[in-house]
């Protein structure tokens, strides 16, 4: 948490911790910066956002993240799992980017939707840009009793979900709109 900051350039009063509700944590002022390990954001409301949807920057995990929270990946800004595995309480929401969202193909990296009535949202910049890049997921459980993905497509670009595991009791529903 000390390397937080209240202030856009990360100076600033430091956040408590990461389970406070309702902080919204935004990686804007590094163009690559680099998790030590894992990352866990528990605060109930809370948001992660990665990017200032303007400035390009490619956020990489150093170990696994788990958010029960929101994670919304802005325009120019990508989020790098690299093998490391993500868990998803809350929404993924990607906005329009050149990237956005990648897992090295081929790893051991998991991206788990584990919420109740979870939307993973591969849409829109503030609903008015539509999304204009494929998205993979490499390897994907679902443990959610209620998990929607929504993705609006332009130009033939895809969500391609590889390696996917829906366990028993929970509910994935795949929406997509017509072209």
């Amino acid at each position: 948490v000390s390397s937080w900051g209240s202030n856009i350039d990360g100076t600033g009063r430091s956040p408590a911790n990461f389970s406070t509700a309702g902080i919204t944590y935004i990686i804007q002022n590094n163009a690559t910066p680099t998790t030590s390990g894992a990352w866990t954001v528990s605060g109930t409301g809370s948001i992660v956002k990665v990017g200032n949807g303007s400035s390009g920057i490619t956020f990489t995990a150093g170990g696994n993240l788990t958010f029960n929270c929101n994670l919304e990946i802005t325009g120019n800004a990508t989020l790098s799992m690299g093998s490391n595995n993500l868990t998803l309480s809350g929404d993924f929401i990607r906005s329009a980017s050149s990237a956005g969202f990648s897992q090295t193909a081929g790893s051991a990296s998991t991206v788990e939707f584990s919420g109740n009535s979870q939307e993973v949202n591969v849409t829109t910049l503030n609903g008015t840009t539509p999304t204009d890049s494929d998205i993979t997921f490499n390897h994907v459980t679902v443990s959610g009793s209620d998990v929607k993905f929504f993705y609006f497509k332009t130009n033939d670009r895809k969500m391609n979900i590889n390696n996917l595991t829906v366990n028993s009791s929970a509910v994935l529903t795949l929406y997509s709109n017509p072209q």
